[in-house]
């Protein structure tokens, strides 16, 4: 689901919107239908899951911004969607909600998504200084 959703969202709506009016403009909208994409998963519980969706589909329009890429999306998107589908597959989810997975989960967040900050700061970096080589060997060809 993460790769799917991750394309969909930020390459065939995020980008084009991007490029017309700007990141803050196009991550927005984006997020908001991302939000309302799930409506159903965070409908009883709307105050607590409802706005870790809104921010998740923010970080993500974010990361594919800053690296051009929906590759540190897809990544942090594919190990939300593992830890909740343990979540729903144990047989008490609502105390599964008070107990250890969870607190496991919110640690692989601390770890993930700071991970995922740091890699797509780099891949950004990367990215930049490829293009600059390429512009450079580009003008010398001429």
């Amino acid at each position: 689901a993460g790769v799917a959703e991750e394309a969909g969202s930020h390459v065939y709506m995020q980008a084009p919107i991007e490029r017309r009016h700007g990141a803050l403009v196009a991550i927005l909208p984006v997020s908001t239908v991302f939000w309302f994409a799930h409506a159903s998963q965070f409908s009883e519980n709307w105050r607590m899951y409802g706005w870790f969706y809104l921010a998740a589909s923010a970080l993500f329009g974010f990361l594919a911004h800053r690296t051009g890429s929906i590759l540190p999306g897809i990544v942090v998107h594919a190990v939300a969607d593992v830890l909740a589908m343990l979540a729903w597959l144990t047989p008490d989810a609502e105390r599964i909600a008070r107990e250890p997975l969870l607190r496991a989960a919110c640690a692989a967040a601390a770890i993930f998504v700071p991970a995922a900050l740091w890699a797509a700061g780099r891949l950004a970096r990367a990215t930049r200084f490829g293009r600059q080589q390429g512009e450079r060997e580009g003008s010398a060809l001429e």
